[in-house]
Formats: structure tokens, C-alpha cells, sequence
């Protein structure tokens, strides 16, 4: 029950807030459009290049492997190979990028703008510092990865120029297989420049042997042995010689049939579609960014910000066990005020709605500690704003009480702005408004008040508007004795009063009041603004002193 109790107070705050929801997500949506326009759209094309591990070499009948290890090794160092500086630098020469407006070296954004405050002087870019940094751009460019675990090397390039971006992933794979094969060649021609000069030492060996043997017969050795071991020199020196000169002639061969350990597999093709910005991801992702930000935001206005919409809202809010509802009502062209409803349709969900107010009142009551039994209660009605529908409950309040047969008065209090006789569809009176100034009681309140034919209700009404400070009104002596004669000749007197928000009178007259009512406009008045009236209420109220909170004009 309680999660479906939870799932209906969803969907109702969602259907409440949906305008405000719907806003905020078209909004962001439509500056993640915006935002998309202004992006320049880059594309990347992509090489794919394998990595035999290896070692080839036509002059070996089988390739050298080694160890699963070193090759997984050797493959991701390959990877590092492909996108080193080297490479870099041989496909700026090759594609002129220096040339090209989208790599051209500049001052960054941060240098401009320190450059125009004078925070710093116009930097002056050498030749070297220009190639830094297309070398800069074109790294933050091109991407390289493995595979997973395979031999397989993609080499990405990303440009604004669909064409560019396809030519510089096949240079770049150009370059790195280029690189790997002239370094190879480097390596065997530098293993045959050593054996070279150790030819030559050799070849310098064997000629101070054979000149040796070919001296005359008086300088030959003296002795066999000394004969024989000048003849094993000859001979080790030439057979060094041979196999020196044999080992040259196949580093030199080497070094002409070399082939990489690299190959492409699949050359980069012109891509149709920008790879940046995704469009359909970032407006998927702005969407839900809109949705998740609309709801949040709209439980912060109705919860914080905007008005009550709910009962349980307003009693948290007023710090009372409970709130009571009163539904919006719409004013018929022949109808004075809403309160009508009481008499012309009773049994609608307003005239029901305001019984239930009026049976609240009496529990509250009840339940209060009253120390003059024989005194009628003294029930005023207020709000924190105007137009909340004050005065039109305080009479619904009245009537409700006079239609169950209780000798009811309802005062309009309002001095600055009263409405009640509008209400009624009578002319203004200024006998309430004399009698407090003066001094002078009021005869019969019978004679004085005005009488709802309808009901029987009383109603002392007031004037168009008060010249002078209503304060003074209701704090004087006048006023007290005025509510003490009323609360002895009826069972219930009905006070409608201003808003607290904006008069002070309001927090005077509470103190007179057995029970209060405070009125607070559905989805309306700031929940703020409900706090601060509450505020200046409390010192002002009794301890007894019931409060009711009433939220007013539902919509259904």
C-alpha cells in the first residue's frame, strides 16, 4: 500500500511540475544543439598494420622467435616505435604540414589573452619552436594501439579534412615501417663497417706474413721450428683474412635484402562521418542531463522554492500533525464569491471540504484548554499574501457554522482592504470603522451587522479603505471590548484578517484568537513566505492557541 501510496505521489508531483520539466529539458536540448553547431567536426581514418615478430631475413632458411614474453614485448614496443618523434617529424616533411593552416604553429589562447591585458609581451616564435609544436598538434592527432593480444597495430589520425586524416594514417604507417627497415639496414651496414676494419687489420697481417717468407735465405729463421710457426701465422692470418672478408660481402648482401617486420594490412580509407562531435551520443547525453536536472530542480521549487501542492507538505511546513484541503472552486457569472457553494450545492466537494474545516476547528478546540467556557471562540482567519482566498474561506468558515444552526458573526477585520461586502453584493459600511475610532459601542449588533438571508449569519462589513493606521484599530481597548461583546452574544465569532506578510495588524489580533486558521494558496504563495508569516504568528499565539493550516484552491 505504501508504494502505491509512493508511486501516486510521483506521478502527481511529475504531472504538477511538468511544464517546468519539460522547459529545463528543451532548454538544455537546445543548447547541446547550439553548442554542437559551433564544434568543428574532425575526422579520423585509421591504418591497420601487422607486426611479424620475427626476424626476417632472406639470408636465414628459418626466422628467429623467442620467447612468448619478449614478443609480447617487442610488439608493444613497436607501438611506442610507431608514433615516436621520428616518425612524427618524417610526416611533417612529407605532408609540408607546416604549410597547412590547421597545423600552423600560433600563440595559444592563454598567451593572446595574457598578450592583450600587457600581462605579458608578444612572444616571438623561432623556426625550432614552430616545429615543436605542429610536432605537438600532430601527436595530439594520431593514436596507436595494439590489439588486445594480436600482432595488429592501429594507427588513427584525426584532422578536419576527411582527406588529410586518411593521408596522414597512411604516412604515418609509411613512416614507421620506413623507419623500422632503414634501421635495420643501418644495423647490418654498421655490423659490416666493423668487420671491414677488422679486414683491414687482418689483410695488414697477412701481408707482414707473406713479406716474411719471401726474405732471403740469410735472413730466414735459423731453426725448423721457428720456420714452422711463421708459416702457421701466414696461414691463420690468411684463413681470418678469408672468412673476415666472406662475413663482409654477406653483411653487405644483408643489408640490401632486408624487409621489415612490419606490413599494412589494410590502408586508411577517406571517412564519410565526422568521428567528432558524436551528435546522437551528445544529445542523448544532454537529454538525459535535461531530465535528471528538470526533475531535480522541480522538487526543489515545489519543495523549497514554489508553492505548497501537497497537505503533507504545509503541515511539515507548519509543524502541525496535520493540513486540510480545500478544492478550487470556479465563480459562476451569477455568484458573488465561491462560498455560495455552501448553499447552492452542499453536497459538493467544496461545501464538504469546508465542514471538514469547520469540524477541525471543533476538535482543535476541544482538545485546547479553554479558561472561559461561557465565552464564544474567537476564530481567525489569515494568510501570508494577498488573493490566497481568505476572506472567501472565512465566510464559507462563517456560513458552514450558521447553516448547523450556530449563531455565528463573521467581522471583516481588513481594514485596509476589505472585500467581505463585495462577497455579499452589498454596499460598504463605515460602522465598524466609526465605532472603533469613537469609542462608541455598538448598540445591537443586530441592527449594526449585516444579515446573510441565506444563512442568518452576521456580518460586520467594512468600509472602502482606512485613512489611518489600522494598527492603532486593532490594538486599542475599542477593539478588545468590540470582540468581548461579540463572544458573549454569539456561539462563534468568524475573524476575517489580513495577510501576515504585508500588515502587521494580523499579528495583533492573534493574540484575541482562540483558533487560527491560516490559509495558503495551492502551488501559489512561496513556501518561504508561508515560514516568515509562521514566524511572526508564534509569538503572537497562546500556548493552547490551535493552529490549522488550511491549503487552499487544490486543483483537482
Amino acid at each position: 500500500m505504501d508504494a502505491e501510496i509512493d508511486l501516486r505521489a510521483v506521478f502527481s508531483f511529475l504531472r504538477r511540475q511538468f511544464w517546468l520539466v519539460l522547459a529545463i529539458f528543451l532548454a538544455i536540448i537546445g543548447l547541446a544543439g547550439l553548442y554542437l553547431l559551433t564544434l568543428t567536426p574532425i575526422y579520423t581514418a585509421t591504418t591497420l598494420v601487422m607486426v611479424d615478430p620475427s626476424s626476417r631475413n632472406l639470408l636465414l632458411d628459418q626466422p628467429q622467435t623467442g620467447a612468448s614474453s619478449a614478443i609480447d614485448a617487442r610488439v608493444e614496443g613497436e607501438v611506442l616505435l610507431a608514433k615516436s618523434d621520428n616518425v612524427l617529424l618524417a610526416v611533417i616533411d612529407r605532408e609540408n604540414l607546416g604549410a597547412n593552416s590547421e597545423f600552423q604553429a600560433g600563440p595559444g589562447f592563454a598567451d593572446r589573452l595574457l598578450s592583450f591585458l600587457g600581462l605579458r609581451a608578444p612572444l616571438s616564435s623561432t623556426p625550432d619552436d614552430a616545429l615543436r609544436q605542429i610536432l605537438a598538434k600532430l601527436d595530439s592527432r594520431i593514436s596507436v594501439q595494439r590489439h588486445r593480444a594480436t600482432f595488429l597495430i592501429s594507427i588513427s589520425a584525426s584532422s578536419e579534412d576527411p582527406d588529410l586524416a586518411a593521408r596522414l594514417a597512411n604516412a604515418m604507417a609509411s613512416a614507421y615501417i620506413g623507419s623500422q627497415l632503414s634501421a635495420k639496414v643501418q644495423g647490418a651496414l654498421a655490423a659490416r663497417d666493423v668487420v671491414i676494419r677488422q679486414l683491414d687489420a687482418a689483410r695488414q697481417s697477412l701481408m707482414e706474413n707473406d713479406g716474411f717468407s719471401q726474405r732471403p735465405v740469410e735472413e730466414a729463421p735459423e731453426t725448423p721450428t721457428e720456420l714452422y710457426d711463421m708459416r702457421q701465422r701466414g696461414d691463420l692470418a690468411r684463413r681470418q683474412y678469408e672468412q673476415l672478408l666472406a662475413l663482409s660481402q654477406q653483411l653487405q648482401a644483408e643489408a640490401s635484402l632486408q624487409l621489415a617486420d612490419s606490413r599494412v594490412v589494410s590502408a586508411a580509407l577517406r571517412p564519410d562521418l565526422p568521428s567528432f562531435p558524436n551528435a546522437r551520443n551528445m544529445l542523448a547525453l544532454a537529454a538525459l542531463i535535461g531530465l535528471v536536472l528538470g526533475i531535480f530542480l522541480a522538487f526543489l521549487y515545489e519543495h523549497f522554492i514554489g508553492g505548497v501542492t501537497s497537505d503533507d507538505q504545509l503541515a511539515a511546513i507548519a509543524r502541525t500533525r496535520s493540513a486540510l484541503v480545500v478544492p478550487r472552486v470556479k465563480l459562476l457569472p451569477d455568484q458573488h464569491s465561491v462560498a455560495e457553494a455552501l448553499i447552492a450545492a452542499p453536497l459538493s466537494a467544496y461545501a464538504e471540504a469546508v465542514r471538514r474545516v469547520r469540524t477541525s476547528i471543533d476538535h482543535s478546540l476541544a482538545m485546547a484548554s479553554k479558561s472561559e467556557p461561557d465565552r464564544a471562540p474567537i476564530i481567525m482567519v489569515t494568510s501570508a499574501a494577498f488573493a490566497e482566498g481568505r476572506t472567501t474561506l472565512a465566510l464559507s468558515i462563517a456560513r458552514s457554522y450558521a447553516l448547523a444552526g450556530r449563531a455565528a458573526l463573521l467581522i471583516d477585520c481588513d481594514f485596509r482592504r476589505p472585500s467581505i461586502h463585495r462577497q455579499l453584493g452589498v454596499g460598504a459600511s463605515d460602522g465598524l470603522f466609526n465605532a472603533l475610532r469613537s469609542g462608541e459601542m455598538l448598540d445591537n449588533f443586530r441592527t449594526a451587522a449585516t444579515e446573510d438571508k441565506q444563512t442568518g449569519l452576521l456580518t460586520l462589513i467594512g468600509s472602502q479603505s482606512s485613512d489611518v493606521a489600522t494598527d492603532q484599530l486593532v490594538t486599542s481597548r475599542n477593539f478588545e471590548r468590540l470582540l468581548a461583546a461579540a463572544a458573549s452574544a454569539f456561539e462563534i465569532v468568524v475573524l476575517d484578517t489580513p495577510p501576515l506578510g504585508h500588515v502587521v495588524d494580523g499579528s495583533y489580533i492573534a493574540r484575541q484568537a482562540d483558533a487560527v486558521v491560516m490559509v495558503v494558496q495551492w502551488a501559489t504563495t512561496p513556501q518561504q513566505d508561508v515560514r516568515k508569516a509562521l514566524l511572526s504568528l508564534e509569538p503572537a499565539l497562546r500556548g493552547s492557541v490551535p493552529l490549522i493550516p488550511v491549503l487552499n484552491q487544490q486543483k483537482l
